[in-house]
């Protein structure tokens, strides 16, 4: 061919390339205007904390917390957890107490915090003379686990049990989010990660959002491709995909989990030395149910680190995946997450403090009054 017609492709391609990449940014701008309502009401109740990065505020009431296009109430009570109602939580209890800790699906984005498993749970294990309390909070992560478990032990807060509940998002968070600071000891912001120009594209893309959904019409359950509606969670994959995906072990994976096992460890150290047993649990997003993945990285991972820390284990893959074999993809899919999103949905949380109620071994008074 000659030099004239390959001058004038290649100037078309990085034309195309270029005004894509303008519309997609363009796009993002505004649906970030669109929600600037919304992460402004997140501000008041969203809030940094010095030692383990950032926290719920306490004391603080909304019927108008947001996630997405969902609102819902929201409470929390005097040391920043999520609670039935606000209310004043001393330093020692008259009863024992399990800590629950996690990310956003403990949390209980998107749901009353009585339809939450920590809420089921609470309301269980009332009877057997046992308090619950959720130190969850989204987009925490191992190195958040152990700074802020840290920072309550040695405040005084009277703690029997800890259970963390590890997301799959966790080992991308620990990799390219979060880092402990070597003189301070907090949790702070890692070093950026700076995307390439083609990354940035292929991210922002509208012609390869399109080409994603007509694949998707063709092939609904293709491996990584997806399995929400377009326009939901641009990362989802990305951050649920390095339990099947070389690539994306290799990009974030194997860094991601070195420091989580590490950061896990000195949590389990932290816990040994003060007699307070841990409790590990994993559970699969949709993502691995779809892609079939029984034999998850996730699960195979934490259980050889809980039999080596001594921590006890719960896995959730097998219950979801037997719901999966006796019900379909689908309708497990449908019954146990919010539709459109990763998140658990009221069912889904249902089942979760079940397994954990049956389960959880349950801690005695270690402490006096």
């Amino acid at each position: 061919m000659k030099r004239g017609p390959l001058l004038a492709i290649a100037f078309w391609v990085v034309a195309f390339v270029a005004v894509d990449a303008w519309a997609g940014r363009f796009r993002w701008k505004m649906r970030e205007r669109a929600g600037a309502t919304g992460e402004r009401l997140e501000r008041q109740y969203r809030v940094p904390n010095p030692y383990y990065h950032h926290d719920l505020a306490p004391d603080h009431a909304t019927d108008s917390a947001m996630w997405g296009p969902i609102a819902y109430p929201l409470r929390t009570n005097s040391l920043g957890f999520r609670d039935s109602a606000v209310r004043t939580v001393p330093a020692r209890g008259t009863r024992p107490r399990i800590l629950l800790i996690g990310d956003s699906f403990t949390e209980g984005l998107g749901v009353p915090f009585d339809s939450t498993a920590a809420g089921f749970l609470a309301r269980k294990l009332d009877t057997a003379g046992v308090d619950v309390l959720n130190a969850a909070v989204l987009s925490y992560s191992p190195a958040i686990y152990w700074k802020k478990v840290q920072f309550l032990v040695e405040a005084g807060i009277a703690i029997d049990a800890v259970v963390v509940l590890l997301d799959v998002s966790d080992v991308q968070d620990e990799a390219l989010r979060y880092r402990v600071d070597s003189v301070s000891g907090h949790v702070i912001d890692a070093p950026e990660e700076h995307a390439t120009f083609w990354e940035s594209w292929a991210h922002n893309s509208i012609a390869l959002r399109a080409a994603s959904k007509a694949l998707r019409l063709i092939r609904p359950h293709a491996p990584y491709g997806g399995c929400f509606a377009p326009d939901v969670l641009q990362d989802v994959d990305c951050r649920a995909g390095w339990t099947l995906s070389p690539a994306v072990m290799r990009r974030y994976g194997e860094a991601g989990l070195a420091l989580a096992d590490s950061n896990m460890t000195k949590l389990a150290a932290l816990l040994r030395a003060r007699r307070i047993p841990l409790t590990v649990v994993v559970y699969p997003w949709p993502q691995q149910l779809q892609w079939a993945d029984r034999a998850s990285r996730q699960e195979s991972y934490w259980r050889s680190w809980s039999a080596r820390e001594g921590a006890a284990f719960i896995s959730l893959f097998q219950p979801l995946f037997a719901q999966v074999d006796a019900r379909g993809l689908d309708a497990t899919i449908a019954e146990n997450f919010i539709a459109g999103d990763v998140h658990w949905s009221a069912a889904g949380h249902r089942l979760v403090a079940a397994q954990l109620a049956a389960m959880l071994a349950l801690p005695k008074m270690q402490h006096t009054p």
